[in-house]
């Protein structure tokens, strides 16, 4: 499958539509919940798609990673949970968006 198949494939399911220029990355998670990440080049910020969310497009930067939620009891499991803006993410997504941020930097860069 070449990369303009993949990405093609990727849009069909995801409803996105992806550019040639833009890094697109794609996650499955352990409960079948699937992710798409896209980088358009010159711009700040990245989108997240995620068929959880109704595969809404979520706009997304390194700098809105945090981990908990503020204003829960210190003793929650949430105070540990990866966050990126509105979106509670697992550890697994979590490193995977870090890993398309860092292979997607010359792009906001440039």
């Amino acid at each position: 499958m070449s990369r303009t198949d993949l990405v093609a494939a990727l849009a069909s399911i995801s409803g996105g539509a992806f550019d040639d220029t833009d890094y697109v990355g794609y996650f499955v998670n352990q409960h079948g919940e699937q992710l798409v990440f896209v980088q358009r080049p010159g711009e700040a910020q990245a989108v997240l798609l995620h068929s959880d969310l109704g595969w809404e497009p979520v706009r997304i930067s390194p700098d809105m990673f945090r981990i908990g939620i503020e204003g829960v009891s210190e003793s929650s499991a949430f105070t540990r949970v990866p966050i990126i803006g509105d979106v509670i993410l697992n550890h697994p997504e979590a490193l995977w968006l870090t890993a398309c941020f860092q292979a997607s930097a010359w792009l906001r860069d440039g």
